[in-house]
């Protein structure tokens, strides 16, 4: 009798335990301001720094918000946590920064991420606007790719608020210290390469515009299959 009673028990304790609600992980925000590929209006300033407003729509399940900015010049992370949908940060002008926000909850160990926006903070009487530091689309960082022939279609994309974009130049090297150029004038955004099989390479794009202002991309690494 004792033992049918303590197998009853096991029974009602699991069956509770297979109802019990999971925990729902934060949903993603939705970004707001300052919008995508834009030069960005700040709230206060000086002549080499500003003050820029952050926002961005509230999410479920969600207890605080991580708002990250990244220098796209340096690369250079601001990270800052808050439980309001919105910050206010200073930042250095005349710079293009790339941002996102990271949603947490103290019931769940999940960390959601949202999009990521560009956007460029204007120098004192800026009349130009430097290029966003290209986005290298591929090969992506540690992928090991197949060659044809031989070669191998490196592709970027580019970004420019005066929307005058001239060229890139595509830098390769076999060390992150020591990236050579394979192309200048490149007016496209893919270049076919020479490579050689079973090898580690990093590569660079740098972007120009039509009066003489470059940025340079992040280096990405990359293995070529045997």
């Amino acid at each position: 009798m004792k033992t049918n009673l303590v197998l009853l028990l096991v029974l009602v304790s699991l069956t509770f335990m297979g109802c019990k609600d999971s925990i729902p992980d934060p949903e993603q925000t939705v970004l707001i301001l300052p919008e995508d590929n834009t030069s960005c209006l700040y709230v206060s300033q000086s002549s080499s720094t500003a003050s820029v407003d952050f926002s961005w729509k509230q999410a479920l399940h969600t207890d605080e918000y991580k708002l990250v900015v990244k220098n796209l010049t340096t690369n250079e992370q601001i990270t800052s946590i808050t439980e309001n949908t919105g910050l206010r940060l200073t930042l250095t002008r005349g710079t293009p920064y790339q941002w996102k926000v990271i949603t947490t909850s103290e019931l769940s160990n999940v960390e959601t991420s949202s999009s990521n926006f560009s956007f460029y903070l204007e120098a004192q009487q800026q009349g130009n606007y430097l290029p966003f530091p290209a986005g290298l689309l591929s090969p992506q960082n540690d992928e090991i790719v197949t060659l044809t022939n031989g070669r191998y279609d490196f592709s970027w994309q580019g970004e420019d608020i005066d929307n005058d974009l001239s060229h890139y130049t595509l830098l390769i090297g076999n060390a992150e210290d020591a990236l050579s150029e394979i192309a200048t004038d490149i007016v496209t955004t893919s270049f076919s390469a020479d490579l050689n099989a079973a090898q580690v390479y990093f590569w660079q794009i740098i972007s120009y515009d039509q009066i003489g202002n470059s940025t340079k991309s992040i280096i990405n690494r990359f293995e070529t299959a045997p």
